[in-house]
């Protein structure tokens, strides 16, 4: 906790559920780490700004950096890149939700009808991919990016993750994250 600045600390205090609490904590450490890499600094020296209704500001970093994180159930995701903007979603497939009437709430009718196409796992791996794209798309919209989008996935047996970004990536990779394995309050795998 000693690496929050006042505003992260006065935003993790808001929150009441200790999960929510662990999420936040754990992707403002993802994000200092992933960014530290990739410049080559020390994590605990790049400062966030809080904004209300949209990521936080990094401070000390070029301001090409391209960075989202997410969060869903025990999982945390984060993406950087040096020069490309990014917009990243990760989604706990619950399969016990009706994934059609939310399609049909959001989706247009050619994406329902793909849906529909499918049954049991596949239609719930599929409404929660086609989700995480829209949540992507919009991240990275929200940076004033509209046009350009280019798509990863990560295939997982439980979540749904999507990458978005403005320009094709020269690489991506995964690392598995989540709160409820391994010895500490997170574990990489």
């Amino acid at each position: 906790m000693n690496w929050l600045g006042p505003e992260e600390l006065a935003r993790h205090a808001t929150f009441m559920r200790p999960r929510r609490q662990r999420q936040f904590l754990i992707g403002r450490i993802l994000l200092r780490f992933a960014a530290g890499r990739l410049l080559g600094v020390d994590p605990a020296s790049i400062m966030l700004t809080e904004r209300k209704n949209d990521a936080p500001f990094l401070r000390n970093v070029p301001s090409s950096l391209g960075y989202s994180v997410s969060h869903s159930g025990p999982w945390v995701a984060c993406a950087v890149s040096r020069k490309v903007a990014l917009g990243l979603d990760v989604e706990m497939r619950d399969a016990s939700r009706d994934v059609m009437a939310l399609a049909e709430a959001v989706f247009d009718t050619d994406e329902c009808a793909l849906l529909n196409a499918k049954e049991g796992m596949l239609q719930i791996t599929a409404f929660y991919e086609r989700w995480s794209m829209r949540e992507a798309a919009f991240k990275l919209a929200a940076r004033g990016y509209q046009d350009g989008r280019h798509f990863s996935f990560f295939p997982h047996p439980k979540i749904s993750m999507v990458l978005c970004s403005a320009q094709p990536l020269d690489e991506t990779f995964f690392h598995d994250c989540t709160e409820e394995e391994g010895d500490g309050p997170f574990s990489v795998q």
